[in-house]
């Protein structure tokens, strides 16, 4: 209908990819929510979203697409209990619902693979609402304040980045005031280990926040390259949220 209202976030999990989001005084109707457990692979779902297009680059268009459920209890890049399904999830699609034919939400959308054809994952409603209740402490989880990917000379050579080494998760993002933010870690840095574990992948570093509480304080190796082509290796103590 078009309303808009102003939302706060309580909590974060992004491992999990998943906020939770108060919004206050908002007479809204919930969607009826699914048993993700009953779920079946070969039965039909349909994504809801709003990813950008040609014509709407903003996303301001409710887009819906239709597929099967094609594997259950799925894990990819470091997420756990997902959907995988090709009705297709693009960009916007994300945190929008993933619905049954009975018009119950089944799932949230979250990623797809970039590298295959018809391979999208949504998160099970089950997960989602079990790590829900955990951040309804407003309390983060996992919460670093990075934005990462995977490191390919290709996406380092576009956006204009020098690497000195091939391993690693590259920093494309920090929030401001955030843990990382804090302790000195950078865009386009190159994280290689955390405690002294080699990282890869998006995943892996989360395998790693995962064995951590909250408060601990991890070590985080990196390596910083320069406009002249030089490069320095550094490590910083971040505490996580």
């Amino acid at each position: 209908d078009k309303r808009e209202f102003p939302a706060k976030v309580v909590a974060l999990s992004p491992c999990d990819d998943i906020a939770l989001l108060s919004v206050e005084r908002a007479k809204l109707e919930p969607a009826p929510i699914g048993d993700s457990k009953k779920l079946q692979s070969g039965e039909e779902v349909v994504a809801l979203g709003y990813p950008g297009s040609a014509t709407d680059w903003q996303g301001q268009k409710l887009t819906v697409t239709r597929g099967i459920v094609s594997k259950l209890g799925e894990k990819y890049n470091g997420r756990e209990d997902l959907i995988q399904t090709d009705a297709a999830i693009n960009p916007g699609n994300s945190g929008g619902p993933l619905v049954n034919m009975r018009g119950e939400v089944v799932g949230m959308n979250s990623l797809t693979s970039t590298n295959k054809q018809s391979v999208n994952y949504a998160i099970s409603m089950d997960e989602a609402k079990f790590v829900a209740d955990k951040l309804k402490n407003g309390k983060n989880i996992d919460y670093l304040g990075l934005k990462l990917t995977e490191n390919y000379r290709g996406l380092a050579a576009e956006l204009g980045i020098r690497l000195a080494y091939i391993d690693g998760v590259l920093v494309l993002g920090v929030d401001q005031g955030s843990p990382a933010h804090k302790a000195g870690i950078g865009y386009s840095d190159l994280i290689y280990t955390i405690d002294f574990t080699s990282v890869a992948t998006v995943g892996e570093i989360c395998d790693v926040l995962r064995s951590k509480q909250s408060g601990q304080q991890i070590r985080i190796d990196f390596t910083r390259s320069y406009t002249d082509g030089s490069y320095k290796d550094f490590y910083a103590d971040v505490t996580l949220q």
